[in-house]
């Protein structure tokens, strides 16, 4: 305990909102997957009176996106992805409204916008991004691309 908390790249010292101590950050990614950003729930229609808690809530497997979101969102059972038309804010590039836009989506594990958070670094330390399309978040190790 008294060793975790003094740790000075611990949780307790630095947030990952800060730039961490370095000089330099190399960001290597996947991008243009389906990835999970948000669930719509619904009541659940039986719930169990008793001693013991129950879910009041469960996945709307039924649940669909309205026009303006089905063009860059998916729903299945409940779960809504980002797409690779899903437009997107990019962190640093506030040149223009446009500029600042781009239709991308996350690894299939991380959403976009957490995969690109290192940008907000810049200026801290020096911040290079790679974005590899349709890399895999577990899989990009032994993408070819990576290397």
């Amino acid at each position: 305990k008294e060793t975790y908390g003094n740790d000075p790249l611990g949780p307790h010292s630095l947030s990952a909102w800060k730039a961490p101590p370095v000089k330099k950050v190399i960001a290597i990614y996947g991008i243009n997957l389906p990835t999970e950003v948000s669930c719509a729930y619904k009541r659940n229609p039986s719930v169990n009176i008793s001693n013991s808690l129950d879910q009041l809530f469960v996945l709307d497997n039924e649940a669909k996106l309205n026009t303006e979101n089905s063009a860059t969102h998916i729903i299945k059972e409940g779960v809504i992805s980002e797409t690779k038309k899903t437009p997107q804010n990019i962190i640093g590039e506030e040149s223009s409204a446009q500029n600042n836009i781009q239709k991308k989506s996350g690894d299939g594990t991380v959403p976009y916008w957490s995969l690109q958070h290192c940008r907000s670094w810049r200026g801290k330390c020096d911040v290079t991004v790679h974005e590899i399309d349709s890399a895999e978040h577990r899989e990009i190790l032994n993408d070819k691309r990576f290397h």
